[in-house]
């Protein structure tokens, strides 16, 4: 609810909007007070899965209802609170030894030697027994949201390895469609499957909303197609270097896309979520400050261009537009160009225009004293305003972010948690067995009747049942009755000590009174 109606104030005027604020927060506050009215683990599952009759069997986007509200309205307050950390945190540690939440130096070391050989070295092989035997007790092991991390981003490493190691053009001249190819074009087509199976998961709307999902999208398609056509198409058109040249390109920026993008997960650590979290929160200031910057730059590279095309055509990195916009960014990094401000002499065309064969000197000064004013004037504005507003308006912003820096940091961390207690079990490319396997599967057991047995598929999970089958809406009246008591308690405690601090002697008075009634 204080999701929709923060929704709702920003398609309202400014002065709806600030009317509607203050009822959001205190809607904030009161769900937050009943999160914190739970008793025990079994009262705050039932309120975040939003359902309290839990099924043996239940697809995993009825899951977390609650809780995927929370994280999509960006509640961070409640996603903050140490009972909804608490709960997240025992489905994260699903499945992990006892001491991998052990503290030192050792036991460090131990985890990751343990991650490297489970996650990583006999990765195909639990995958394989995950696929084939999910009731295996093996299977169990890749199950745990952490553990199915893990699995990805070793996953996404061969995926980046490999596109190092492929060659897009041979040395030697032979053009031939390599394995490492075909594998390459697979493990696209399943991160893309992976990024489909999620938008099916989440919905299709909800999806879309989040800008790197977009780019995700956009990003894994085009690797797809430029590896598609490097394998297949090139190598019909051995010659056509000027193709390899522009998918050499693509293929670099992609690279740089993906690598980039694993910077996510440095939101698990502490240290380094917190300064993740406050280089996100400058990205409006660097977008305003470069809206900005650009502006002047095609302002005075206009400038300087119609001076110096006149001047002295276009031998000059300032006669031509493209160098001069060029020059002029470059600027702000220190690279100075002001030799190239100083104006030759005119040739004879200029003379016989002009016929000002005493006043060369005198023209010259005008155009090198025009450009060193807008040069100036540039640098002046670039370097010296601009630069240092953005610096202002940076240290403004991280101190605005430091001050609730533990919440924020807290509900990106809780972000991606949801994404793998809700994700696929299993990375690219085994997840398109498992796909396979989950259609195959529900055709078999719609075409013979054929019933489950077990759970098993990424599609599916399983719930514990609780006790006495609690119901959500029971749960919610007697947590709200509950906080409505606290409250009055609370009141007359406080009206009992304002009566104390007007009279001392009131209190003892009305203890007398009682007993005398008693």
């Amino acid at each position: 609810m204080c999701g929709k109606l923060r929704d709702v104030s920003k398609g309202v005027g400014d002065l709806d909007a600030v009317e509607i604020k203050p009822f959001i927060e205190r809607l904030e506050e009161f769900t937050l007070q009943l999160l914190r009215q739970c008793e025990d683990n079994i009262e705050v599952k039932c309120l975040l899965h939003g359902n309290g009759k839990w099924k043996r069997v239940a697809w995993k986007r009825d899951m977390w209802v609650v809780a995927r509200e929370v994280m999509e309205y960006k509640q961070k307050k409640f996603a903050a609170d140490v009972n909804y950390q608490r709960v997240l945190r025992s489905v994260w540690m699903d499945g992990q030894p006892e001491w991998a939440d052990k503290h030192g130096f050792f036991w460090a070391v131990l985890y990751f030697m343990y991650c490297v050989l489970v996650y990583g070295a006999l990765q195909p092989l639990l995958a394989m027994i995950h696929i084939f035997y999910p009731c295996s007790p093996f299977a169990n092991v890749i199950k745990s949201p952490k553990g199915s991390l893990i699995m990805h981003m070793f996953a996404y490493g061969v995926f980046v390895a490999l596109i190092l190691r492929n060659n897009l053009v041979s040395f030697y001249g032979s053009l031939t469609i390599t394995t490492e190819g075909g594998i390459i074009i697979f493990w696209t087509a399943a991160l893309l499957l992976g990024e489909i199976l999620q938008a099916i998961n989440l919905g299709f709307c909800k999806y879309i909303s989040d800008f790197w999902n977009i780019v995700d999208i956009l990003m894994l398609t085009t690797c797809l197609c430029v590896f598609i056509l490097n394998n297949c198409y090139l190598c019909w058109y051995a010659t056509d270097y000027t193709a390899y040249a522009f998918l050499d390109g693509l293929v670099a920026c992609i690279l740089t896309a993906i690598c980039l993008r694993c910077m996510q997960y440095f939101f698990l650590h502490k240290a380094l979520g917190s300064m993740l979290v406050t280089f996100v929160g400058m990205k409006k200031d660097v977008f305003y400050f470069f809206c900005i910057f650009i502006t002047v730059v095609l302002s005075f590279s206009l400038g300087l261009y119609f001076l110096y095309t006149i001047s002295i055509g276009d031998t000059n990195i300032f006669a031509l537009l493209h160098s001069n916009i060029e020059t002029l960014i470059w600027a702000i990094f220190g690279k100075e160009s002001t030799e190239h401000l100083e104006i030759p002499s005119p040739t004879e065309s200029y003379n016989d225009i002009y016929d000002l064969d005493d006043e060369i000197k005198t023209i010259n000064m005008i155009y090198v004293n025009t450009g060193y004013i807008l040069y100036g004037l540039f640098s002046l504005i670039s370097l010296l305003i601009l630069l240092n507003l953005c610096i202002a308006m940076m240290s403004d912003t991280y101190t605005k972010i430091q001050e609730n820096i533990d919440v924020e940091w807290t509900f990106a961390r809780t972000s991606i948690w949801m994404d793998f207690i809700l994700g696929p079990v299993l990375p690219a490319p085994f997840n398109v067995f498992v796909t396979m396997g989950f259609i195959f599967g529900r055709i078999n057991r719609c075409i013979m009747g054929v019933k489950k047995c077990c759970k098993g598929t990424d599609m599916e999970a399983e719930f514990q049942t609780c006790e006495d089958s609690m119901n959500y809406n029971t749960l919610l009246s007697n947590l709200i009755a509950k906080y409505f008591e606290e409250r009055q308690e609370n009141n007359d405690d406080g009206d009992i000590g304002k009566v104390c601090d007007d009279d001392p002697s009131a209190l003892e008075k009305s203890s007398i009174e009682d007993e005398t009634e008693f």
